[in-house]
């Protein structure tokens, strides 16, 4: 592919000192917290990553929420140095500090005035100094793109390659942005495979925040900030001029039935895209698959999770406004307090399959189903694999 882009990011952070009592505290009740809560909740992280705004007028500083701790977070502990300055210990000032705290997000952001362009954030606590460097913002890289966004953990690297060539043949996607957290392989080891085993674009972003504890019970989803920091971080850092997005895991196909990309309906319509789906269970009896192995649904289950897809052109640049924020399963307005999901799409729908999974949240997702009269072969997948060429 001519001018492919195959580029790795890492991100700048600062985190809580781990014997220090003083950090963030979980905001779950304790009766609703699972054996290996605290083992799973990040206590950790003040920001994942300090980049500069598309403007290069103001800093973003992308973290979890501090809760009570928010006065960290001020003019106090936080200044700007330039290479010079970091030479002479002289410190940028004049600045203008806001935090806004949102679902699952601590996002500030910090004014300059200076026609001197900062290169480091210092921030003190309790008498340490953390000196970081401010990453660039990396929207131009992906501007005018069909972005897939995807969160990676330890997934098999030929479901993710699969998933690549998927969603470019099938929806003329442009580039797939990856967010990894593996710890069996490399963030740079998945990205030198995708580069030799995919012709489409991929940005690796190394991401060192833990998923978090999952629902328990009778709790709220309330702790999983890994997912919505890589929202937040996305669009300020990489998706402020793409021209559209889709999110689906990696257990996720999205079918058309009427054989048009996603990309191209979410970008002709001045609102998101919201779309559920069937459930692909495990039928295979063999140790090595993946997509094409699989094909029968389950009628006995439910519908599978809503996922999105986003037109970022036109008018529906405003889904970039601060006060929207991207989740899991729709978009909510902090203006309106409200979510904005509308009624789901029905010319979309996915194929999520329980057996694509590192097994980290769970194994049950493996177990072989015999087959009987609930399993429906899914004929418009299997003619989906036909057109990929990965069975004849």
């Amino acid at each position: 592919m001519s001018n492919r882009i195959v580029e790795f990011f890492d991100v700048s952070s600062i985190c809580f000192e781990p014997y220090l009592t003083d950090r963030r505290q979980p905001q779950r009740p304790s009766h609703l917290r699972q054996k290996d809560f605290d083992q799973n909740y990040d206590y950790g992280i003040i920001f994942v990553d300090i980049f500069y705004d598309i403007s290069e007028k103001k800093i973003h500083c992308i973290g979890a929420p501090l809760y009570h701790m928010t006065d960290l977070v001020s003019d106090r502990n936080i200044s700007f140095l330039t290479k010079f300055s970091l030479l002479k210990r002289r410190k940028h000032s004049n600045i203008e500090i806001q935090t806004i705290e949102i679902d699952r997000v601590s996002h500030t952001v910090i004014n300059y005035n200076s026609w001197l362009k900062p290169e480091f954030l210092q921030f003190n606590i309790y008498g340490k100094v953390n000196i970081n460097l401010i990453n660039d913002n990396n929207s131009c890289l992906l501007e005018d793109k069909r972005v897939v966004l995807l969160k990676n953990k330890d997934n098999q690297l030929r479901w993710i390659k699969d998933y690549c060539d998927y969603y470019q043949k099938i929806h003329n996607a442009d580039i797939v942005l990856i967010y990894d957290s593996s710890e069996e392989y490399s963030s740079l080891e998945l990205l030198e495979y995708l580069r030799n085993n995919t012709s489409i674009s991929i940005v690796v972003v190394r991401w060192p925040v833990p998923y978090g504890p999952i629902k328990y019970e009778n709790s709220n989803w309330d702790s999983d900030y890994s997912m919505y920091l890589m929202f937040e971080h996305a669009k300020y850092r990489f998706l402020q001029t793409a021209r559209s997005v889709l999110y689906v895991d990696i257990d996720e196909l999205v079918l058309s039935k009427n054989n048009q990309s996603i990309f191209e309906e979410a970008e002709n319509t001045n609102e998101p895209l919201y779309f559920n789906g069937e459930w692909i269970v495990n039928t295979t009896l063999e140790k090595e698959y993946s997509f094409k192995d699989l094909c029968y649904l389950d009628r006995r289950k439910g519908k599978a999770v809503v996922k999105w897809c986003l037109g970022l052109n036109g008018d529906n640049r405003s889904f970039l406004a601060d006060c929207l924020q991207w989740r899991v399963h729709d978009h909510y307005s902090h203006a309106l307090k409200k979510s904005l999901r509308n009624n789901l799409n029905t010319n979309f729908e996915t194929r999520h399959f329980l057996p694509i999974t590192s097994g980290w949240r769970s194994k049950n997702r493996y177990e072989v189903v015999s087959l009987d009269e609930n399993l429906v072969k899914d004929e418009r997948l299997i003619l989906t694999y036909k057109q990929l060429g990965w069975i004849s």
